[in-house]
């Protein structure tokens, strides 16, 4: 595996992440009082997490607006189905 044959492959990057780093349950993210001031933002305040933030609030509305727009068809179909079968009772 890489980075296992030599001490130095990891020298000069900072922090290195193991697999046994990693415990199921746990959040990946600690709060910034939690954590240690690494110097890097939090996914909280960095510009990437808006940003994410931003596209997932657009793709949400956008499904919502699908969503009524598919409701309105059903309800207009189901209606016009309703009217067929009272028309000749008129």
């Amino acid at each position: 595996m890489a980075g296992q044959g030599s001490g130095n492959a990891n020298a000069g990057r900072g922090t290195v992440i193991d697999k046994l780093d990693y415990h199921p349950g746990r959040p990946l993210l600690r709060a910034d009082d939690e954590g240690e001031s690494s110097g890097r933002p939090s996914a909280e305040h960095s510009y990437a997490g808006s940003f994410f933030e931003q596209v997932a609030e657009g793709i949400q509305s956008r499904d919502r607006q699908k969503m009524q727009r598919q409701l309105s068809r059903y309800l207009t179909f189901g209606w016009a189905i309703v009217n067929w079968f009272v028309s000749p009772l008129l």
